[in-house]
């Protein structure tokens, strides 16, 4: 993508002369220049004035602010392309997107490959219902193939399907927060069918658990875990002998407390021999931007990582966000965000504040 440059206008310090027009040849002499380097007299200040533009300018923000949360919606899509190595690995560029309906939004993409079929799975959310399932499609070289079909799906919201294969079995790990636990699912007839396999963790509140192994261990990142906890700025890790477990916490939890790199956005990979974890900026906004952390130190005792890439939205034109980046052996995925105009929620967001303010009221 090219990114314009704006030329700066020059700015010139100067002297005027500014004369009236009844200014006579007798008076001319009386007139004065006034140098920039003089000191001046200062001007009276209009403080009611001021205060009037300086209210009128904020109200402005405001009333825009709340014209966009009415009549637009944040819309999130997902995108693959075919994986690329070396210094183009993250320049995000190239993708095939996949659209998702006005009525709802497509995130947290994960890709699978069945020797020669490929298959992105992904959050799927319809705006009206507000609760998460995880959908699937087939894809190729050439683009989707079909519609997406609905894989999983549960009485809470679920998202963030993270895969893995252990012992020649496919497994899905998706976000299901709302139900106070870690739980997995193993598939029975791939891509279309789940069972459930087993809890990893219970009493915990955790988003977008993703788990890796390193040197015969396996290790689960968790963003959040504590109810009403910080999802967003503090990030857990667990290990074990095996995927299923059980589960043992890192010794200094949580490991990293930063709104700007903590919560997990995507599988932990290795890239130039170097281990690579995947963490969401969300010290501006939820999911602003990726930052790719290089893990430096990682035992049951210590834990140490460093910031070296941040991936913005702006790979995507009009994006406003972006939280997700992973691949396979073949492909590479990632998500953005957009705003869209949606004036169908008008009426439902506005019942939905009334609500909430009565709910505050009682409280």
């Amino acid at each position: 993508m090219k990114h314009l440059s704006h030329a700066q206008p020059n700015f010139e310090s100067y002297s005027q002369v500014q004369p009236t027009s009844q200014a006579s040849s007798e008076n001319s002499s009386k007139l004065r220049v006034v140098s920039s380097r003089e000191p001046q007299a200062a001007l009276p200040t209009d403080r009611a004035s001021h205060d009037s533009v300086s209210f009128l300018r904020a109200l402005g923000r405001h009333l825009a602010l709340r014209f966009r949360r009415l009549c637009f919606d944040e819309q999130w899509f997902v995108a693959v392309r075919r994986r690329m190595d070396g210094p183009d690995a993250f320049d995000l560029k190239d993708f095939y997107v996949l659209k998702p309906p006005r009525d709802r939004f497509y995130a947290d993409p994960f890709v699978a490959e069945r020797g020669e079929r490929s298959y992105l799975f992904f959050e799927e959310l319809v705006f009206a219902e507000r609760k998460g399932v995880i959908s699937c499609i087939e894809f190729n070289e050439q683009g989707f193939i079909g519609s997406p079909s609905v894989v999983l799906e549960a009485e809470h919201h679920l998202s963030y399907p993270f895969l893995f294969e252990w012992e020649g079995q496919t497994y899905m790990l998706p976000e299901s927060r709302d139900s106070g636990r870690i739980e997995l699912f193993r598939a029975v007839d791939f891509p279309l069918r789940w069972e459930f396999a087993g809890c990893l963790l219970e009493d915990v509140w955790a988003v977008d658990a993703t788990i890796f192994e390193r040197e015969g261990r396996f290790w689960m990142f968790a963003g959040g875990v504590k109810k009403n906890g910080k999802i967003n700025s503090e990030l857990f890790l667990y290990y074990a002998d095996s995927p299923l477990g059980p589960w043992l916490p890192h010794a200094h939890n949580p490991v990293v407390v930063d709104a700007s790199r903590a919560r997990p956005a995507g599988q932990v990979f290795i890239h130039e021999g170097l281990l690579i974890r995947p963490g969401q900026d969300c010290s501006q906004s939820y999911g602003g931007a990726i930052v790719l952390n290089r893990i430096d130190l990682l035992s049951p005792k210590e834990y140490e990582e460093t910031p070296v890439r941040t991936l913005r939205p702006e790979w995507f034109p009009a994006g406003k966000g972006t939280h997700t980046l992973n691949h396979s052996e073949h492909y590479q995925t990632a998500d953005a965000r957009i705003l869209i105009f949606h004036p169908k929620l008008i009426a439902r967001k506005l019942w939905w504040s009334f609500c909430s303010h009565l709910l505050k009221q009682k409280a």
